[in-house]
């Protein structure tokens, strides 16, 4: 559980819905709060030379992932790779929607990254992902098929009208 024994946090949050994902993180520092894309994080507490600094998420698959040795999924090692150049950033799981003011937050913005009209970044599809699509779209030809010949007018196409 997070103790908040560190001046410098970050909670961090993704959304999906629709469709279309959102993500955010919020860094609370002497007050101020600055909003930046999760995948960022820790390009930006590298980029800054934190030390010490505790990032919070609400994930538990996440961290899970990032504590998995055999995790073998592009983004999750790509950001341990990050992590294990720059040894001082410390990750702290919370149970979401519990009232901790920059989770809220981040969840908020998060959301509201959703409904934006433009992309920041596009994010490739894993397999996983793939085979749903591809599952997906099979599965509605197959009924848009089943729909067309159980009504009767694949045999109404084969008759001349009178």
């Amino acid at each position: 559980m997070y103790t908040g024994s560190y001046l410098d946090t970050i909670y961090r949050d993704g959304s999906k819905r629709d469709g279309k994902a959102g993500y955010a993180y919020v860094h609370y520092r002497d007050g101020h709060t600055e909003l930046l894309a999760i995948n960022c994080s820790v390009d930006y507490i590298i980029q800054n030379n934190f030390k010490n600094i505790t990032t919070v998420s609400d994930s538990r698959p996440v961290l899970e992932a990032l504590a998995n040795l055999n995790n073998d999924n592009y983004y999750v090692h790509s950001l341990k790779n990050k992590i294990k150049q720059y040894k001082n950033i410390i990750f702290e799981g919370i149970k979401a929607h519990k009232g901790y003011t920059g989770n809220e937050r981040v969840d908020m913005y998060a959301k509201q990254a959703t409904e934006r009209n433009w992309i920041d970044i596009k994010i490739r599809y894993s397999n996983a992902q793939i085979k749903k699509l591809i599952n997906q779209a099979i599965q509605d030809e197959w009924q848009a098929e089943w729909n067309f010949f159980h009504q009767g007018a694949a045999t109404f196409s084969y008759h001349a009208q009178s």
